[in-house]
């Protein structure tokens, strides 16, 4: 429905002229931009409206301009992660809240220790997070290996172990990428540390700012396939 006004009301019998007819046409072309047609918000309920365009991996085809309203508001509300397409995106979708706490500068613990001062703490909604993060050591001695890993609440996260070999000493920066799956919950992520022999030492390194050498990161993954 157009939200412009006919030109001229006709009377029964009126006869048809050229200007009349040609006036019309004019208003109907000059009127067909997006400010002069209807909504499709009549009510916060028609507002709503959203249509799945690929159900169960099956395409839904839109038979009207409403129908594809429908369809790209759907989207937009997946896109976002929320109920309705215009509803607010809450600002909790990426953390880079890096604290400060107390680990280790220096270890020749066997077992793993917390490392450095770096840690990186998210509130998820269930969704898989990408954590991102660079630890810079220092090697001493050469009897055996010696480890640094990213753990999840004290926990070492498997696939992480960054191996510094025996005869491996001097500076190595230790990068991570990587996703892993989460339950709606708080979470916080640390640099672990240890070596195999105690008469070995891994440290952070100072020459390059030492404690605040270190980063990590961590992001909630809200868009495509996860889910």
């Amino acid at each position: 429905m157009a939200l412009f006004a006919r030109t001229k009301n006709w009377s029964t019998n009126e006869v048809l002229t050229e200007p009349d007819l040609e006036g019309e046409f004019d208003n109907i072309i000059n009127n067909m931009i997006p400010t002069m047609v209807e909504d499709y918000s009549t009510d916060s309920t028609a507002m709503q409206v959203q249509t799945d365009p690929y159900p169960a991996s099956s395409v839904s085809l839109a038979t009207s301009l409403a129908g594809e309203i429908e369809r790209i508001r759907y989207q937009l509300a997946q896109l976002l992660g929320t109920t309705y397409w215009y509803d607010d995106v809450t600002k909790r979708d990426m953390n880079y809240n890096v604290s400060i706490v107390t680990g280790s500068a220096s270890t020749s613990s066997t077992t793993l220790v917390r490392a450095g001062i770096a840690r990186a703490t998210i509130t998820t909604e269930g969704h898989p997070v990408l954590i991102v993060g660079t630890m810079p050591a220092y090697k001493t001695g050469t009897n055996d290996k010696a480890h640094v890993f990213i753990a999840e609440d004290g926990a070492k996260i498997t696939g992480t172990n960054r191996v510094v070999e025996a005869s491996n000493v001097g500076l190595v920066y230790h990068n991570f990428c990587l996703v892993k799956t989460t339950t709606a919950a708080t979470y916080n992520y640390d640099f672990y540390w240890n070596v195999d022999n105690a008469s070995d030492t891994i440290a952070v390194d100072d020459d390059i700012g030492g404690d605040y050498a270190q980063s990590i990161s961590v992001m909630e993954l809200k868009v495509g396939n996860f889910t």
